[in-house]
């Protein structure tokens, strides 16, 4: 009988799958890599950055790309399913709580508990941080639409989810001189 020792997270907080691919984010700062047809066998593992407690987890739609986010305001992104760090980013000041790919996996949005959501601009295996969206508290949760031109944002303590539109915010940028 095969022992499910390596099953045993400690802490689970973050969980995303895909069709190839379950991923796992503990409190003890690991992100695990699972086969989605085989749940039951450990793929992959990788630590954060100082072995902070992972708090979300997501997937790129490619299922080439993992990106975790701790408890210190970090997210890494790292390959998959290697799982090799490409990325670091830094752009919040507290836990991030919440990140999402878009569906064309060209931009990585990240919520923190410090009331911002950041934008990330992938190229290739890098990343450049568009812009900051302030709200009134803690991001809980985001999630690109299957258009990939609107970002829904639930708020802590909000009754409604806020949605931005992508394409609108970009056009205003661009009217203002600020080149998205």
């Amino acid at each position: 009988m095969e022992s499910k020792e390596h099953l045993r997270i400690s802490g689970l907080i973050g969980l995303a799958a895909d069709e190839r691919w379950v991923l796992a984010g503990s409190r003890d700062g690991s992100t695990r890599l699972f086969r989605a047809e085989a749940g039951d066998r450990l793929y992959g593992q990788w630590q954060s950055q100082g072995g902070y407690p992972v708090q979300c987890v997501a997937l790129s739609s490619a299922e080439t790309l993992a990106a975790s986010g701790t408890q210190d305001g970090r997210v890494q992104v790292a390959s998959v399913p290697a799982g090799e760090t490409v990325a670091e980013l830094h752009g919040h000041t507290e836990a991030v709580e919440s990140l999402a790919f878009s569906p064309d996996g060209l931009l990585l949005a990240s919520g923190s508990k410090d009331g911002t959501v950041c934008l990330w601009q992938r190229d290739g295996e890098s990343f450049t941080k568009l812009l900051a969206l302030p709200h009134p508290g803690p991001v809980k949760q985001i999630q690109f639409h299957p258009d990939g031109k609107r970002l829904g944002v639930l708020v802590q303590d909000e009754r409604a989810v806020r949605v931005w539109n992508l394409d609108k915010l970009r056009e205003e940028l661009d009217r203002i001189g600020l080149n998205w």
